[in-house]
C-alpha cells in the first residue's frame, strides 16, 4: 500500500483530489491541476519538458473520481493521449454512480414541470464520458486516444449488454446491422484472449475510437445527439427567422465538386504489426482497427459476378467495395414517425435533456466539493434554466459520436445549430447571462 511505498521511497508523492480520503496522501488536486514528474538535477533529465499529466475530475462513481490524461507536450501526428480513468470508464461500460444525486432523475417532464438534474444518476455518467471525451484532445481522430480502465471487466461487460436483448428481445433493432457485429466481434475477440490455452492475454487498454461503437453509455451519448439534431431540424422548419442557404448550394455557386471540398479523414495504416517469439503485443494503432467487417451476402454475390463478367474496371469495383461495406450502417427496422408535424413535449424535452448533458460539463455533488475541486456548481431541478451549454462543446461532440457527418448534410447541421444559437440569443436573453456563458 501507500504506507509501504512511502517506506522504502520517502520521496514518492501520492495524489488524490481533495474530497477523497487517500491513505497517506502527500498531494491533494483540484479538476485541471498538472502533476509534478520526476526531474533528475544531476542528469538534468526533467520529464515535466517532455510530458505532462491532468487531472480531470468527474465525479459520480464517487465524488472525487478522477482521470489522469498523460500527454506529450508537443503534440503532433501520431502523438497519443493516455487516459487512466479508474472506476469511471471501463472497456464497454462505465462505473456505477453510487455517490450522484439519486432519484432526482425519476421525476420526468409529466411529473416535475419539465425540470432536468443533470447530475442526477445516469446522466452524470454520460456527462463523465463526455468530459473524458473532450479533455482527451483527440476528438478530430479519437484512435489517439488510449483509454487503461481501474478494472479488466470487458468480455464480461460486453456480455452482459447481449443478455439484455434476451430480456428486451427489440433492443438490437435499434442499431444499425454493423453495430450489432461490432459488438458481436469484439466480444468474440475479448473472450478469445482471455481463454487462451497457453495463458490469458489482457484486453485492455482500449482505444476511444473502438469505444465509441461497443460502450453503451456513449452510444446513449449518440442518442442524445440525434435527439437534438431532431429538435434543431424541426426548429428550422417551423420556427427559424432565417434560412441559410445549404452548402451544396454554395458548392454549385462556387463551381466546386462536393468531392474536392471534403475534409479527408485520416486513412489507417493497413500493415498489422507482426508477433514474434519474443513480441507478442500489438501496437497502439493496431487496437483501433476492426476485427471484423459486416458486408451482405447479396451485395458481395452481385460484385463477384460482374467482376467474372468483364463488367467493373478497378475503379467500379474500389468504389462499390466502399459502398458494401457502409451499407450495413444503416439501420434495418425504422423508428416509429411522430404523428403530425408539430413538436412534441416529449421531443423538446429529450432535446433539453441531450444538451444539459453533451453540452455542460460535470458538476461537483455538493456546492463545497465544487470550490475544491475546481468544478461548476450543482444546478437545482427548479434553476434548470441556468444550465450552462458551450456552442464548441455540443459541436465538438457531437461530430466526435458521428451524428454530424464529414458532408455537405453535416456542414447544414452545423449552420443551423449556429443558426439556432444566434436567434435564441437575441430572445430573451440577458446581457449578463451572455457574458458569463461560455461559447
Amino acid at each position: 500500500g501507500n504506507k509501504e511505498l512511502l517506506q522504502y521511497w520517502p520521496d514518492v508523492k501520492v495524489y488524490g483530489t481533495v474530497v477523497e480520503r487517500v491513505p497517506y496522501c502527500t498531494d491533494k488536486l483540484k479538476n485541471g491541476d498538472f502533476l509534478d514528474l520526476p526531474r533528475d538535477k544531476i542528469l538534468c533529465n526533467n520529464m515535466n519538458d517532455f510530458v505532462q499529466v491532468e487531472a480531470i475530475c468527474v465525479p459520480g462513481h464517487t465524488r472525487g473520481s478522477v482521470t489522469y490524461a498523460l500527454r506529450s507536450i508537443n503534440i503532433g501526428e501520431g502523438c497519443y493521449c493516455y487516459m487512466f480513468t479508474g472506476d469511471t470508464m471501463f472497456s464497454g461500460g462505465g462505473g456505477v454512480p453510487f455517490e450522484s444525486d439519486y432519484g432526482a432523475q425519476k421525476k420526468g417532464r409529466s411529473k416535475g414541470g419539465g425540470y432536468i438534474q443533470a447530475s442526477s444518476g445516469l446522466y452524470t455518467t454520460e456527462r463523465c464520458f463526455a468530459e473524458i471525451a473532450i479533455r482527451s484532445n483527440s476528438i478530430d481522430n479519437p484512435s489517439n486516444a488510449l483509454i487503461f480502465p481501474g478494472h479488466e471487466y470487458t468480455t464480461e461487460l460486453l456480455g452482459r449488454q447481449f443478455m439484455q436483448s434476451l430480456s428486451e428481445p427489440s433492443h438490437w433493432s435499434k442499431f444499425s446491422p454493423a453495430e450489432f457485429l461490432r459488438m458481436a466481434g469484439q466480444l468474440y475477440v475479448s473472450n478469445h484472449r482471455r481463454h487462451l490455452p497457453q495463458g490469458r492475454m489482457l484486453t485492455v487498454p482500449s482505444v476511444l475510437s473502438l469505444e465509441l461503437d461497443i460502450n453503451k453509455n456513449f452510444r446513449t451519448l449518440r442518442k442524445r445527439g440525434e435527439d437534438i439534431i431532431r429538435a434543431v431540424q424541426l426548429w428550422y422548419r417551423l420556427f427559424a427567422r432565417t434560412i441559410i442557404p445549404s452548402e451544396e448550394e454554395k458548392i454549385e455557386l462556387d463551381g466546386a465538386s462536393p468531392r474536392k471540398k471534403r475534409t479527408q479523414l485520416i486513412s489507417s495504416n493497413n500493415n498489422r504489426h507482426k508477433p514474434s517469439n519474443s513480441i507478442w503485443n500489438m501496437k497502439a494503432e493496431d487496437i483501433s482497427k476492426p476485427t471484423f467487417t459486416s458486408v451482405y451476402t447479396s451485395e458481395l454475390d452481385s460484385i463477384i459476378q460482374q467482376i467474372d463478367r468483364g463488367q467493373m474496371d478497378t475503379r467500379d469495383i474500389a468504389e462499390s467495395l466502399r459502398a458494401m461495406k457502409s451499407s450495413t450502417e444503416t439501420q434495418v427496422v425504422g423508428r416509429r414517425p411522430i404523428p403530425g408535424t408539430l413538436p412534441s413535449d416529449k421531443l423538446i424535452y429529450n432535446a433539453c435533456v441531450a444538451l444539459a448533458v453533451i453540452g455542460s460539463p460535470p458538476c461537483a455533488m455538493t456546492f463545497s466539493d465544487s470550490e475544491l475541486l475546481n468544478l461548476p456548481k450543482p444546478v437545482a431541478p427548479a434553476n434548470t434554466h441556468k444550465i450552462k451549454i458551450s456552442l464548441k462543446r455540443v459541436l465538438d461532440l457531437l461530430t466526435f459520436l458521428k451524428v454530424i457527418p464529414d458532408t455537405v448534410e453535416g456542414w447544414d447541421l452545423i449552420a443551423r445549430i449556429r443558426l439556432l444559437w444566434k436567434e435564441a440569443g437575441e430572445y430573451g436573453v440577458s446581457d449578463e447571462y451572455r457574458k458569463n456563458s461560455p461559447s
